[in-house]
């Protein structure tokens, strides 16, 4: 699984209220937050060190500065036009690296008990059943 589909999953397993469910779904998808959690901490501690490295003493001092003129506005924009742009071309490529992961599965019966207590779309749906049911 790419690390930007793991972010995506874990997003959707998060908001689900585990209070309201029972047995081996509840297990499940306790279980997957954790897995996912670790992975998803380790990427944000990743982005903030490559942010840390981009951000010059120059821009530091540019963004503190509530009163810039026009000159320094401008400078500002293109700082950190240039640092965003720098930040995705560093972050995309570990987006689609793949992470061996055990997601735990559940049955169609589990899943159906999921949809009775979240009010996700009928894509986020679909992509949570294609990521945690056993097609077996």
């Amino acid at each position: 699984m790419k690390k930007l589909e793991i972010l995506d999953l874990f997003d959707l397993i998060k908001s689900i209220d585990t209070d309201k469910l029972e047995g081996n779904t509840r297990i499940c998808i306790v279980r997957n937050y954790m897995l996912l959690s670790g992975i998803v901490e380790d990427f944000e501690r990743y982005k903030i060190k490559v942010a840390e490295k981009l951000i010059t003493k120059e821009f530091k001092e540019l963004q503190s500065n509530d009163k810039r003129n026009e000159k320094e506005e401008l400078r500002f924009k293109e700082l950190n036009e240039s640092l965003n742009k720098e930040f995705i071309d560093i972050i995309n490529p570990t987006l689609s690296e793949e992470c061996e992961i055990n997601i735990k599965k559940i049955n169609e019966e589990d899943f159906d008990s999921i949809i009775n207590v979240c009010t996700f779309s009928n894509d986020q749906f679909r992509y949570l059943h294609n990521a945690i049911v056993d097609k077996n």
